[in-house]
């Protein structure tokens, strides 16, 4: 009881300081808002704002940087250690990676068995040549976006092939899609010949699936506007940065465009006009940097930050280990250890928006046990909750081996997501986790055994399909299923046009029978 009013105690002397100070903070910044409001305030702020979206850009770029440092020196250490009489290649996947492939002069060998021939290729050419290079991103023979990493890989002296490692190309797309402002200002990426490869808002993902490039579309017009683009780009790729202008649709587009120096790429930021009227609200405080109040204000916030810091920085380090035990915590299920409901909208969302395959197949199972209500009545809850642990191991069991994410969605439901399945697989699927969970053998209140119902929905592509939508169709299947006599599974297909689905949000409240 002491310790935790004394650790209250603390908690309100920590806010008591923090809120002094900063009311401090705030009397100085109002003073010099003041101040700075006589001398043209409306300029300061337009100056500063983009001052921020270029510090934004510029950031974007170092991000991009060392995600491509980082593939280098993978490709690099993976060449080191790499066993050259080592058949079929070793394969140790991490999150992006796609496959790897080892090149010599006379063969090919793909840690995925492909045969495909890429000698010629400008990064194993490179490799050949003692350099480590990136190739892409593109889309490869099976229309996966990819941006290669290949590195030579030596051998008492001598260049006996190269490794290259091929990973997700949409993650820069990731790596950009916080640089993106009110309405449709956004950033986007271009390789060394113009091509889209990256953008900042998924709904205009086409321009990179279609490989979208100004510079051959609009090369033939003679207009203003297409002459300031491909401008803007010119110069971007002839390694120059800073900021361009524009008209469009009777309006003012500001373009911040800084180069990519280590591969040739570029990366822009635009916003309209008015979205950077928009944003000047938000930078406020950033206006009153041209003043001579503001050396008096940097020193006193300064110090006062100094304070700050000193008083909650060994709150912090332990918070931010909390934290990380929190997250694991909060995407997992206590009962049954699986992922727990949570990890849709947090984990599960994100991977299906960015599939390392654009044309990736995938299944969505849900699977219900059958007459559970009964088993509880008849056996009890503790009963109840041994009986959801080992059907959770089961399913862990059934998926092992597979792309897959096991989900307890709740009471006796579950869901599980399979990557890079078949239509034929998911069906042999759906009835093997029937017929395990029924050799478990764990006795029902009826005299017969525990069983599942399940339901599956399987997809040509999770890029043109909604994850809501999906888990609608499963849904449906697994009502069929319960509907057919149960211990049995049902798979309905995507309708042909797929539509736009609810939120998942909105479908959190969807139950089926028992």
């Amino acid at each position: 009881m002491d310790m935790k009013f004394r650790d209250k105690n603390q908690a309100v002397f920590l806010g008591i300081r923090v809120g002094f100070i900063f009311l401090i903070t705030v009397i100085i910044i109002i003073f010099a808002a003041y101040y700075t409001l006589s001398q043209n305030f409306q300029t300061l702020l337009a100056n500063y704002t983009i001052k921020l979206v270029q510090a934004m850009v510029a950031q974007g770029v170092d991000r991009v940087e060392s995600e491509l440092a980082i593939g280098r020196k993978e490709a690099a250490m993976s060449a080191a250690f790499f066993d050259t009489a080592g058949t079929p290649i070793p394969f140790f996947p991490g999150p992006d990676t796609v496959r790897m492939v080892y090149v010599t002069q006379t063969q090919t060998i793909a840690s995925d068995g492909r045969k495909q021939v890429i000698n010629d290729r400008p990064d194993i050419r490179a490799a050949f040549g003692g350099k480590i290079a990136v190739y892409g991103p593109y889309f490869n023979e099976r229309h996966e976006f990819v941006i290669c990493y290949s590195a030579p890989v030596i051998r008492n002296g001598k260049i006996r092939g190269a490794l290259s490692i091929e990973k997700n190309g949409y993650t820069f797309c990731r790596l950009i899609e916080s640089i993106r402002f009110i309405n449709t200002g956004e950033s986007y990426i271009i390789n060394a010949e113009g091509t889209d490869i990256a953008v900042s808002d998924p709904r205009h993902m086409e321009w990179v699936t279609s490989q979208y490039n100004a510079k051959k579309i609009l090369s033939g017009q003679e207009d203003a506007v297409t002459r300031s683009i491909l401008e803007l780009e010119q110069k971007g790729l002839d390694g120059e940065k800073g900021i361009g202008t524009y008209f469009w649709k009777n309006g003012l587009v500001y373009v911040i465009y800084e180069p990519i120096p280590s591969v040739g790429w570029v990366l822009f930021g635009g916003l309209r006009e008015e979205e950077l009227a928009a944003m000047t609200q938000s930078v406020f405080f950033t206006s009153i940097s041209g003043g001579p109040t503001l050396k008096i204000c940097l020193a006193v916030v300064l110090l006062l930050t100094v304070l700050i810091i000193y008083w909650i920085i060994s709150s912090m380090k332990k918070s931010a280990e909390i934290n990380k035990k929190l997250e694991i915590i909060a995407n997992h299920d206590a009962l049954t250890g699986l992922l727990n409901r949570r990890f849709i909208e947090t984990g599960l969302a994100e991977v299906w928006k960015y599939p390392v395959r654009a044309s990736g197949q995938a299944a969505l199972f849900m699977l219900d046990i059958d007459n559970f209500k009964k088993y509880n009545d008849f056996y009890g809850h503790l009963k109840g909750d041994d009986c959801l642990r080992q059907i959770a191991a089961t399913l862990k069991k059934a998926f092992d081996g597979y792309n897959s994410y096991v989900i307890r969605y709740g009471g006796e439901e579950f869901i599980a997501v399979v990557f890079l399945v078949e239509r034929k697989l998911t069906l042999e699927l759906g009835d093997k986790i029937c017929r395990m969970v029924e050799n478990e053998a764990l006795p029902n209140a009826d005299g017969g055994v525990v069983t599942v119902s399940v339901g599956m929905c399987h997809m040509p592509s999770t890029v043109d399909v909604s994850l809501t939508e999906c888990i609608q169709i499963a849904d449906k299947a697994l009502y069929e299923a319960k509907k057919g006599g149960k211990n049995r599974a049902v798979m309905l297909d995507v309708p042909q046009q797929a539509h736009d689905a609810a939120p998942l949000q909105e479908f959190f409240g969807s139950t089926t029978i028992s």
